[in-house]
């Protein structure tokens, strides 16, 4: 009987161990559908951790502004399921404007272990008022106590994890990880950028008239484990069965663009521009060539392909 105990308590730590610690980690389990912006607390358990107003994304949502893949910040599906939170990460009008979100883990982290930190980001670009600048510092600070909008995470340029290079990709998600060794039984993690405007790198990708110049990114897929293996475990909302390898080329391109299925099947196809118009639709038998380069402008595209309830999404670029 002892021996069966011992070895029900290793397992069960085994497990606890390799387990990711941030509950709704992907932020799939709602309260609410949002149907306005700065409803983050929708997403089950994840709170204001500022005085700001970070957002939250869902495809159960009606409106223009909060669905996914369609949104205010742009047309972009999630990394993982149908859901995701937004933030700004900077502002050039107003000083250390910063989006912060957080939540409890599952359980407070041991002293002295090492533990991996990840989440996937996405840059969004343009469909915003006046988005169209790119940083870095993407961070997780862990504390002993939660934060919110009256008592807000520090913005004191210090992070448990900090990824320093500045995230341009507006067409897919990036990962950035890293890790620590715990110095404190830290309960709670906090998202966003901590350091100051002096001590973030930014890229202007927009050039125009951009009356209030800002970064704004989508989050999904947050991670704190013990087991680094852990952090990729998420399951991509794109598994496909009929529209799988499919080959789009050139991208960028001068705007005539070919898809082509490996295996046949009909397919859909819907082109909207960067604030979410459809300005191509047609159906096509597994290869298509369309030409935008005619009628449409320079700039970022969304193209979705459809084909018997199974839905695929890329952005594409014409030069």
């Amino acid at each position: 009987m002892k021996l069966i105990t011992i070895s029900f308590l290793l397992l069960t730590s085994i497990l606890l161990n390799g387990q990711n610690l941030v509950p709704n980690p992907s932020f799939e389990d709602k309260t609410a559908c949002p149907n306005i912006l700065s409803l983050i607390h929708y997403a089950t358990g994840w709170e204001r951790y500022c005085a700001e107003t970070p957002d939250y994304y869902n495809e159960c949502s009606t409106g223009n502004f909060t669905s996914v893949p369609n949104n205010y910040g742009g047309f972009q599906y999630a990394s993982t399921g149908g859901a995701y939170a937004g933030i700004a990460t900077y502002s050039k009008s107003i000083p250390n404007y910063r989006d912060i979100i957080g939540r409890n883990l599952t359980t407070q982290l041991t002293i002295g272990v090492k533990y991996y930190l990840s989440m996937q980001v996405n840059l969004s670009i343009g469909s915003l008022d006046s988005s169209s600048h790119a940083t870095n510092n993407f961070g997780m600070l862990l504390s002993t106590v939660p934060y919110s909008n009256t008592s807000p995470a520090p913005i004191g340029n210090f992070a448990h994890f900090n990824y320093e290079t500045v995230v341009t990709d507006t067409m897919n998600w990036t990962r950035v990880s890293g890790s620590f060794i715990a110095d404190s039984t830290y309960g709670y993690i906090a998202i966003g950028n901590f350091f100051t405007d002096a001590n973030t790198d930014t890229t202007q990708i927009l050039v125009g008239n951009v009356t209030d110049p800002f970064s704004y990114y989508f989050i999904d897929d947050v991670c704190v484990s013990q087991d680094s293996l852990s952090c990729y475990n998420f399951t991509s909302v794109q598994q496909f069965k009929n529209l799988e390898n499919i080959n789009i080329y050139p991208n960028p391109s001068n705007g005539k663009i070919t898809i082509s299925l490996e295996k046949e099947a009909e397919v859909s196809i819907i082109i909207r521009n960067i604030i979410g118009k459809i300005i191509f639709q047609d159906k096509f038998y597994s290869s298509k060539i369309f030409d935008l380069s005619l009628n449409s402008p320079a700039g970022l595209y969304f193209l979705t392909l459809e084909t018997d309830g199974e839905v695929f999404s890329k952005k594409i670029i014409k030069q």
